[in-house]
């Protein structure tokens, strides 16, 4: 499985560095980029996402946002 997983470094600011962190060591075959900006500022400013395979994968807390990437990851 190659699978790559996106986040805007300003989303990330707002409190997604542990799930970053814990996404690259559950998921060693998983690439993870933090982009300065990934071109989606109206969902960056009101909630948590990443984008996995073009797919914007959104939580309203970063605990949701990690169980939600979990989720589209083992389908």
């Amino acid at each position: 499985m190659f699978t790559e997983i996106f986040f805007c470094e300003n989303n990330v600011s707002k409190g997604l560095e542990e799930i970053v962190e814990r996404l690259e060591e559950e998921y060693p075959d998983v690439i993870v980029y933090i982009e300065p900006c990934l071109g989606r500022c109206g969902q960056c400013i009101d909630n948590l996402y990443a984008v996995i395979d073009a797919e914007m994968i959104i939580g309203e807390s970063p605990e949701e946002l990690y169980k939600n990437i979990k989720k589209a990851l083992e389908e």
